[in-house]
């Protein structure tokens, strides 16, 4: 495993996040910008990076293996709420902040971290497996995602038909679709398409950034049952389904895939969705922040004690 790579991840992302704790501390930032912001996001650069993670790939691996895959993925994000929900009740969170603590541990941080550290691992083909898994992230956030945002009145919004059809779900369906009929557009269109998805880390870490702007430092590291849930969720969950995972996956490649996947820090995306849909953006800036921090040490570890690389 190449340790740099997460090393560099990480010093991109806290570069970022600063970047955005500064710009809302002088005032070009604040909390009508961020809600903005958040919008564009999942609107317009999100759907942007769904479509290109499908058009960048350019060898496609056995069709049985991509069957596979995608019964792995819906599989995640079916059964991962559920764990989420019971680890919630176990760690005593507040009724309204348990659909929030089970988003988290449903989503994990595929886009930022996850795409570069399965590139530096495992190469090319293991990439399209993780687009293949990120399409369902995507068509489960917009949707499962925000029903768990919504439990125990968590979200203080209404889940309408239009939010649930969002452009996050709809780019993800049209990415299947240029998948399965091979879709391709002309270089200029991919360029801009392209172009426009990669912005999406470096808005979502400023996001990020610029939420804990809001909250004095001391509140960014005073609650103790966020250190409880990461040790959950990065440790303790991925070691419990080792075995599982093992027995289920017989290809290699696609099981160091979902290993690592399982692994990484809650994904960027809690952040704007808690703002998007009026829920605890606070609580969910601090758990992505600390997550990730914690990862420097969980990833590398858990890679080394079960030699998944």
């Amino acid at each position: 495993m190449d340790i740099q790579v997460i090393i560099n991840s990480m010093i991109e992302l806290f570069i970022m996040i600063f970047i955005g704790y500064l710009l809302f501390k002088l005032g070009v930032f604040d909390k009508n910008f961020n809600q903005k912001l958040t919008k564009l996001i999942l609107h317009v650069t999100m759907p942007a990076l769904i479509i290109n993670s499908v058009l960048e790939q350019t060898v496609k691996p056995q069709a049985k293996t991509v069957e596979m895959t995608f019964f792995v993925a819906v599989a995640m994000y079916v059964l991962m709420p559920v764990a989420g929900i019971i680890v919630a009740k176990l760690i005593k969170a507040d009724i309204k902040k348990q659909g929030l603590y089970a988003f988290m541990m449903t989503f994990s941080n595929v886009g930022f971290m996850g795409f570069p550290i399965i590139s530096a691992i495992y190469g090319g083909t293991a990439v399209f497996y993780t687009a293949i898994i990120n399409i369902i992230f995507n068509v489960a956030s917009f949707t499962i995602g925000v029903m768990l945002l919504k439990y125990g009145g968590g979200a203080n919004t209404k889940i309408s038909f239009s939010k649930i059809f969002s452009p996050g779900v709809i780019f993800s369906v049209l990415a299947v679709f240029i998948y399965i009929f091979n879709i391709r557009f002309t270089a200029t269109i991919e360029k801009t398409i392209g172009n426009l998805g990669s912005t999406t880390t470096p808005l979502a870490m400023l996001l990020m950034g610029s939420t804990l702007a809001t909250m004095p430092v001391r509140q960014v590291f005073n609650e103790g049952r966020i250190y409880l849930f990461c040790i959950i969720k990065q440790i303790i969950i991925p070691v419990i389904l080792y075995p599982t995972v093992k027995f289920f996956i017989k290809d290699n490649l696609l099981f160091g895939v979902v290993m690592v996947l399982l692994m990484m820090p809650v994904a960027t995306n809690a952040i704007m969705f808690t703002i998007e849909y009026n829920a605890d953006e606070k609580l969910a800036a601090k758990s992505v922040f600390i997550s990730t921090v914690m990862s420097l040490v969980t990833i590398p570890l858990i890679i080394f004690l079960f030699k998944i690389s």
